[in-house]
C-alpha cells in the first residue's frame, strides 16, 4: 500500500487538489445556505436575498390566512399577531421586507426578554383555543388542516408549532412592556372635561359696501395665480379592481332547513301505513240507518240595498312583515354558515395557488368576479366602505393605498369576505388650467 502511495504519489495530489476545488466552488452553492444573490435586506446580523426573503415571508403569511379560515376555535390572538406584524395594509397587502423586519424585530425581543413558549403552552394553544369546539379538541379539524391545508403550502407540524410559539410569546410581551403602566388621572380629567364642554357662537355680520363694486378676477389675473400655485391643484386618484365579494346564503340554508323539518321520518311513515295494511280484511261496518233529507234554514229577509250600502266591506287583516332569513337563522347557524363561506375563499386561495385563474376558480364555487372602471375612491361599490374584520381600514382604503398587482383575501364587514386585485393605477396629476380654473377662481 505504502509503495503504491510512493509510485503515484504526484497523480494522488492532483486528485485531491480536484475534489477540494469542486467542493469550494460547488458545494458552497448547492448547500443552501449561502446567499445566491444580491441581498436585498439586512436587519439584526441576518441578510437575505430576493428568493429568502420571498420564503421567509410568503410560507408564514399563507399559512397564517388558512389558520385563521380553517381553525374553528378562536383566532383572535393569531389576528393581532398577523396585524401587528403586517402593519396597517393587513397580509399581502404591504411591503413583504415590512413583514419581514417585524417578525425578526419580534424574535430579537423575545430573546432579550428570555420569552419562549413551551411545548406544553403550544399544544395548549392549539388544542383548547385554536381547535376547540363544541367544548372539546376537535381532532378532525385539526387532522384536516395537518393533512389538507399544510400540505398545500409545504409546511410542516414544525412550521405550525414555530407560528405558535410566536403568537404565545408575542402576548407575553405585551404583557410585559405594559406592566405598571397606569393611565394619568390628569390626562383623563382633561378628556373629561373636553367630551363635555359646550361651545357657544354668534353670528358675525359683516358690511359689504365698498366690495361689491370692485371688479372680479379677469382670465388674466386667475391664470398668473394658477401657474404660482398649480402644484397645489391635483387630480384624484383612480384604481381599476377585480374583486370577489360573497355574503352567506341565508335563503338557501333557511330553504333546506325548512325542507327537512317537513319531511316526515321514517318511523312516522310506518305508523301511518299500518293501519291501512290492517284494515284490508276487516268487515265491513254497519251503515246508519237513512236519515232525513235536513230541512233548509230559515232564510233571513232580504235587507234593503240602502241597508246593505251603510255595512262597512270586511277589511282584510294585516299581514306582519316578513323577516329576513337570516333574523330566522339561529346564531349557531349564522356562524355555521360564515364559516363556510370562508372554507369556500380558502378553496379559491388553493385553486389559484394550483394554478387555476380568478374566474376558472370562481366559476367551479359559484362565486362571481366582477372589474370596476379606473374610477375614484368615492365611486367604488357601497360595500368597499365596510371595514375588514380581522385588520384595520376599510376595503376601499386598503385599494387606495396599495401598488398595481397587490392580490388579498379579507373577511369584510359583519359576514361577508372579498378577494381583490389592483389590476390599474392612476395617481394624481397637476390639473391643466381649464379644468382647475373655477377652484382657483
Amino acid at each position: 500500500m505504502l509503495e503504491t502511495f510512493r509510485k503515484y504519489t504526484i497523480s494522488m495530489i492532483v486528485v485531491l487538489v480536484v475534489v477540494f476545488v469542486g467542493l469550494v466552488f460547488f458545494g458552497a452553492g448547492s448547500s443552501g445556505f449561502g446567499i445566491s444573490g444580491p441581498a436585498v435586506l439586512e436587519a439584526y446580523g441576518r441578510k437575505f436575498d430576493q428568493r429568502q426573503l420571498r420564503k421567509f415571508e410568503e410560507r408564514h403569511t399563507r399559512l397564517i390566512t388558512r389558520l385563521s379560515l380553517s381553525a374553528p376555535g378562536d383566532t383572535q390572538a393569531l389576528g393581532e399577531y398577523a396585524r401587528i406584524l403586517a402593519g396597517s395594509s393587513g397580509l399581502g397587502g404591504g411591503s413583504s421586507k415590512d413583514f419581514v423586519i417585524n417578525r425578526l424585530t419580534l424574535q430579537k425581543a423575545m430573546a432579550d426578554f428570555g420569552l419562549q413558549a413551551s411545548t406544553a403552552e403550544v399544544e395548549s394553544f392549539i388544542k383548547e383555543t385554536l381547535f376547540w369546539q363544541d367544548s372539546g379538541f376537535n381532532v378532525v379539524a385539526y387532522d384536516d388542516f395537518v393533512k389538507v391545508e399544510m400540505g398545500a403550502l409545504g409546511a410542516t407540524v414544525k412550521n405550525l408549532n414555530e407560528l405558535v410559539a410566536e403568537v404565545i410569546c408575542l402576548t407575553k410581551l405585551q404583557e410585559v412592556l405594559s406592566a405598571g403602566i397606569e393611565v394619568s388621572r390628569d390626562l383623563t380629567k382633561i378628556d373629561m372635561l373636553s367630551a363635555q364642554q359646550r361651545i357657544t357662537y354668534d353670528v358675525l355680520s359683516y358690511p359689504v359696501t365698498g366690495f361689491r363694486d370692485k371688479p372680479m378676477p379677469t382670465e388674466e389675473d386667475i391664470e398668473s395665480k394658477w401657474e404660482e400655485t398649480k402644484a397645489d391643484y391635483l387630480s384624484n386618484p383612480k384604481r381599476k379592481v377585480t374583486y370577489v365579494l360573497a355574503a352567506p346564503d341565508y335563503d338557501s340554508m333557511l330553504k333546506s332547513k325548512a325542507a327537512t323539518d317537513e319531511k316526515p321520518s321514517e318511523t312516522e311513515a310506518d305508523s301511518i301505513a299500518a293501519p291501512a295494511e290492517e284494515s284490508g280484511c276487516q268487515e265491513p261496518a254497519e251503515q246508519p240507518a237513512e236519515q232525513p233529507a235536513e230541512q233548509p234554514a230559515e232564510q233571513p229577509a232580504e235587507q234593503p240595498a240602502e241597508q246593505l250600502a251603510e255595512q262597512p266591506a270586511e277589511q282584510p287583516a294585516e299581514q306582519p312583515a316578513e323577516q329576513p332569513a337570516k333574523d330566522q337563522l339561529s346564531e349557531d347557524e349564522r356562524k355555521e354558515a360564515v364559516f363556510e363561506l370562508a372554507v369556500k375563499f380558502g378553496e379559491l386561495d388553493e385553486k389559484m395557488l394550483a394554478g387555476q385563474s380568478l374566474a376558472e376558480a370562481s366559476a367551479e364555487l359559484g362565486l362571481t368576479v366582477k372589474t370596476t372602471e379606473l374610477v375614484e375612491k368615492g365611486m367604488l361599490p357601497a360595500d368597499f366602505s365596510s371595514n375588514f374584520r380581522d385588520s384595520q381600514g376599510t376595503a376601499a382604503d386598503a385599494i387606495f393605498s396599495a401598488p398595481v398587482g397587490t392580490k388579498k383575501f379579507e373577511p369584510l364587514g359583519e359576514d361577508q369576505w372579498i378577494y381583490f386585485e389592483v389590476v390599474e393605477v392612476e395617481e394624481p396629476v397637476v390639473l391643466i388650467f381649464e379644468v382647475a380654473k373655477e377652484e382657483v377662481r
